[in-house]
């Protein structure tokens, strides 16, 4: 029945098992909580860099084939390394994790937020700022310039099989009239509608080219719809998608280094989700990880290939130089610099916050609500006082020298370095008192209860050590 009744069951007959448990138990639920960081993390600044591109420059930072990349990144390889993380004993110095307690901590979105605006900070640094500062690698193609070749125009509009008697006008109409690019030349000499409409002997009303596009190709005394707007119309798709394919090729070289750069901090982003409680030891602990090891080596092993090797063609990048290797090392080892920081400066704020806690500002009300009530019991917070069985550390512990005994869970005492075991002496078990009057232990009432007989809290007789300090 008290094994049907019970939690957790112990088969093996030792009180440290359950030391085990509760430590397992903590790793796997910390080890989701990594995982949502990493994750929500990568999430966020893809969706966001893909949004901002989208709208603002027409380029969206990756392509289908590295998004797919990426996503075995973030839901294949991070949750198989993140989720073999073994235990380690800080665990246990964590307050207890209620039923009713959030998942996702404030802790955990202040760092999500602060690692997605250190990655779009670059993200959006390689695709708008590369190509102003540095052209002579990372320039782009102007959307004035492309309509305002000529040559190109002409080659483009005769593989479209326009009309071939068409085409100088209409090249001339796309790059210089303002149909669609090139207004500011429209009612000057470069535009060659600008003497057809200032002609008072075609024209005598009208003294400019006019803003319709309709109106200003169909020359006056000709209806609407002529053939030349019918084939500026087909130029004008045409140069267009020929511009989104050269504008594309422009920015290879920016959105290889920005590709690059993405994974490679991933990788960094992937050791600094090892600790979510604002610790800056990042690494403590990772050569007992040997799987999570593997997989940060063969993700940054499959990188490398990706970009150096001919995939880079099947992904839509081009190789990169050794400057600009050495430039996406720096920014991932910058992140953990930037983590210190962020983590620093989070301390900062808790410890000028006074009187809240920790807890209640990065954790939630519902772990400050259980942490202060079992302060108020005088309970250790947590199961830090099962951390250290005979270490010597805190107090409460518990000691097993004897088998199924009121003796074998004697309290140890709450001095400071009295944690060790203490082996149960039945010599030390004084007679229980008669009816009605106090035990033996001096502080003792006659009513029975947890501390003043045996561990079941009804009264009996009390256990005495041998060692005087190990009464709590």
């Amino acid at each position: 029945v008290a094994k049907e009744a019970a939690d957790i069951v112990i088969l093996d007959d030792n009180f440290s098992s359950i030391v085990k448990s509760v430590l397992w138990g903590r790793c796997v639920y910390m080890n989701i909580r990594k995982f949502l960081v990493f994750q929500l993390s990568v999430n966020a600044v893809a969706l966001v860099s893909a949004f901002v591109g989208a709208i603002a420059g027409g380029v969206p930072p990756l392509n289908v084939l590295q998004l797919l990349w990426v996503n075995m990144i973030m839901d294949t390889l991070a949750a198989l390394a993140l989720a073999t993380e073994e235990p380690y004993p800080e665990l246990l110095d964590e307050p207890p994790h209620g039923r009713h307690e959030v998942l996702i901590t404030n802790t955990m979105w202040w760092l999500v937020l602060t690692s997605g605006c250190y990655h779009l900070f670059w993200m959006l640094g390689c695709l708008y700022a590369l190509p102003v500062f540095i052209p002579s690698r990372y320039a782009t193609e102007e959307k004035d310039e492309f309509y305002q070749d000529l040559g190109k125009c002409t080659t483009t509009l005769d593989e479209k099989g326009i009309n071939g008697t068409l085409i100088p006008q209409l090249c001339n109409v796309l790059g210089f009239c303002g149909f669609p690019r090139g207004k500011e030349f429209r009612n000057d000499q470069r535009c060659s509608l600008y003497p057809i409409w200032t002609n008072p002997t075609n024209v005598p009303t009208y003294a400019a080219v006019p803003d319709e596009a309709d109106m200003a190709l169909c020359f006056p005394g000709n209806p609407r719809g002529c053939e030349l707007y019918e084939a500026w119309k087909d130029a004008e798709e045409a140069m267009d998608k020929e511009y989104d394919r050269d504008l594309l090729k422009s920015y290879k070289p920016a959105l290889s280094i920005l590709f690059n750069i993405f994974i490679v901090t991933q990788v960094a982003n992937a050791f600094c989700s090892r600790r979510i409680n604002l610790d800056i030891d990042f690494f403590r602990g990772v050569t007992h990880s040997p799987v999570f090891l593997s997989i940060m080596t063969l993700i940054t092993a499959l990188q490398v290939i990706i970009v150096q090797t001919p995939v880079s063609y099947v992904f839509k990048v081009q190789p990169l130089n050794g400057p600009e290797w050495g430039v996406t090392f720096a920014i991932a080892i910058g992140f953990f610099a930037y983590n210190v920081c962020v983590r620093m400066l989070a301390r900062a704020y808790l410890h000028c916050m006074g009187g809240r806690s920790m807890l209640a500002v990065f954790r939630g009300k519902r772990v400050e609500e259980v942490t202060g009530s079992m302060k108020l019991r005088g309970d250790a917070p947590g199961l830090g006082s099962m951390r250290g069985y005979g270490s010597g550390r805190g107090s409460g512990r518990f000691s097993t020298g004897a088998p199924a005994h009121a003796g074998s869970m004697q309290r140890a005492g709450s001095a400071k370095g009295s944690g060790k075991v203490v082996p149960f002496d039945p010599s030390t078990v004084s007679p229980r008192p008669p009816s009605g009057q106090p035990s033996g232990r001096p502080g003792s009432g006659a009513r029975g209860g947890p501390g003043a007989g045996s561990m079941n809290g009804h009264g009996g007789p009390p256990v005495r050590s041998a060692s005087p300090t190990a009464w709590n």
